[in-house]
This record gives C-alpha cells, structure tokens and sequence, in this order.
C-alpha cells in the first residue's frame, strides 16, 4: 500500500531545465549543447554533492568553456528561469490528505536556497537534497537513504522525476516509479494505476 509521494523538484515542482542553461554555455562558449554537457557533467555530479562552492564550479567552467567567468551566471540563470509549477502544487496539496508527500532533488547550495525561498515547506512531509545527502540520483543509495529517513518501504513509496535515468534508478531498488513528460493528466493516471488517489 502506497504511503508517501516522493517527487523531483527541477522539471516537476518547479519548472527549470538544465538543457536550457546547457544551451545558454554553448552560446557563451560557442559549443553545441551536447559539447557542454560532456565537459560539465562531472564539475555538474560534484556540484550538487555539495563537494565544490560556487566560485570554484564558475572558475571550472569558465576554464573548461574558455569563456569569462561573468559569463557562467550559475545563479543569475537559475533565478531568472525558474518558477513555481501551481499544478503540480495542487497536485501535492491533494495528495498530502491522504499521503506523506515529500521531495528529492540533485541540486546545490545555491540552486536549493532559491527553489525554497518559492516553496512552503510545511506543505512537504520530507525534503531531500542531494547537496546535503552527499550523493546524487540515480545512485541507489540516494534512494535507500531516503527510505531509512522516512522510515518506509520501497513498496509504499512512489516516485516521480522527469528524467528516466532517475526514474531507473529508483525503480532498482524496488520504488514505483513515474517518468514525468510534462502531462498533469497522464501523472494522474500512473498514480491512479498504484493505487494513488489523485
């Protein structure tokens, strides 16, 4: 029986796309989006660890991109592109009658600071940032850890991210799990299909 939702915060509570800030750097750097993806993605895994600070990431990047380093606006963009998803809000607001709803999130210091200062986090149960926990989705002990906090099993959980790598990753450790596509109606029916009242 399904007791708590445990839901993505980047690209399902709030609306922010990496692939956006990832097309912003090859802009910078005059690089195609896939070029930047390659050469950050282990600055992106140490960031959101909690491993690096903000000066060091910028440094990093702006090294690696060969671009000046007032150009790398790791907050600026994020500030400027993230908001509120209000449906996917009510959606919580629903289920939180009847379930534990939490969230689980790779982000940084930074990034984690701005989404909560939009949230009420009285309206989540449990909050989960990768930043804190010292290790990122979809590495199944991000997701056991989860499970020991909230003291539940991985039959009673269901969670939702909008990337299938994650969605993988915690289905592997025995999570129902729903790769969002941006449909509020198909969510609801996924949910529905475990059982879920939404």
């Amino acid at each position: 029986m399904i007791k708590c939702v445990l839901f993505d915060l980047g690209g399902v509570v709030v609306d922010f796309s990496d692939e956006d800030y990832y097309r912003y750097l090859a802009k910078q750097g005059k690089l195609s989006p896939e070029q930047v993806y390659k050469k950050l993605d282990p600055l992106y895994r140490r960031i959101f660890m909690g491993l690096i600070r903000i000066d060091f990431f910028e440094r990093e990047v702006a090294r690696i991109l060969k671009i000046e380093r007032s150009k790398v606006k790791w907050i600026e963009f994020y500030e400027s592109h993230v908001k509120l998803n209000e449906k996917m809000m009510q959606l919580v607001r629903k289920l939180r009658k009847n379930y534990k709803v939490a969230f689980l999130s790779n982000v940084d210091y930074s990034r984690y600071d701005i989404a909560m200062s939009m949230l009420n986090l009285k309206e989540f149960d449990y909050h989960f940032a990768s930043c804190y926990i010292g290790k990122n989705k979809p590495d199944p002990e991000v997701y056991r850890y989860v499970l020991k906090r909230m003291r539940m099993k991985p039959s009673e959980v269901v969670f939702i991210d909008n990337l299938n790598v994650n969605v993988i990753g915690a289905a592997s450790v025995g999570i129902r799990s729903i790769w969002f596509m941006g449909s509020m109606s198909e969510l609801t029916k996924k949910l529905r299909s475990f059982g879920v009242k939404a």
